[in-house]
């Protein structure tokens, strides 16, 4: 197995299943004796270790550092982001550009990801972004040996139906937004995804598709040979 670490990205519909089917996948990675790290894991960390790696990131790669603040700086202009949600979705797009960074300098074996094509597609301008700032969104200074996008596909109805059930749980991923405003936003966050899986097709990176109506169980079985198989 080479030394640098392979990524897998996920992308869904928000209430697809992508957090539950990461957490599944990580648990039995890791009884197996992968080495796998995902974003909830330097989130579970103390704020000062969190603290500490972000600086001696930033100190260890000035220029590269730069380039992540002009990238962003940039995109802001273009996606411009109108409300709280989109506000605090460019952030979350900033903080885990940041993470992967980080991750891509320890030694693991894989990457499991909720990360920019996960986040993009809310945005109403995404299509304002150009294929190489599209791309880029997903790109680091250190770069993983692959990278795959597994796309979860599911309907926008069942979709709806969890988004509600976990926003009666006191998760609420919209901020409060109409059930009618949320299928619009759905509407289109599909359409954002096909857009973002063409530019990965056209840039022989893999995409690897899988039904997001299936059980946890199959679609976990599934996914560890899939990967097993790609490591």
């Amino acid at each position: 197995m080479s030394n640098q670490a392979k990524c897998f990205e996920f992308i869904g519909l928000w209430g697809s299943g992508k957090t539950t089917l990461i957490n599944k996948l990580s648990k039995e990675l890791k009884k197996q004796g992968f080495k796998v790290v995902r974003f909830s894991d330097f989130d579970k960390q103390k704020s000062s270790k969190r603290y500490f790696e972000v600086i001696f990131f930033v100190i260890k790669n000035p220029l590269h550092t730069l380039k992540i603040f002009y990238y962003f700086i940039k995109i802001y202009f273009k996606l411009s982001p109108f409300d709280n949600l989109q506000i605090d979705i460019f952030k979350t797009l900033f903080k885990k550009h940041f993470i992967k960074n980080i991750f891509l300098e320890k030694n693991s074996d894989i990457i499991l990801l909720e990360g920019a094509f996960h986040l993009l597609p809310i945005f109403s301008k995404m299509n304002k972004l150009s294929n190489r700032e599209i791309i880029f969104s997903g790109s680091t200074k250190n770069y993983c040996e692959s990278n795959y996008i597994i796309s979860i596909n599911i309907d926008k109805d069942l979709a709806l139906k969890r988004i509600e059930k976990d926003k009666e749980m006191g998760f609420d991923r919209f901020k409060g937004s109409k059930p009618n405003n949320i299928l619009h936003l759905l509407d289109l966050m599909s359409e954002n995804e096909n857009f973002i899986k063409k530019k990965f097709y056209s840039s022989k990176n893999n995409i690897f598709n899988i039904k997001g109506n299936d059980s946890l169980s199959n679609k976990t079985e599934y996914l560890l040979n899939f990967i097993k198989d790609n490591l």
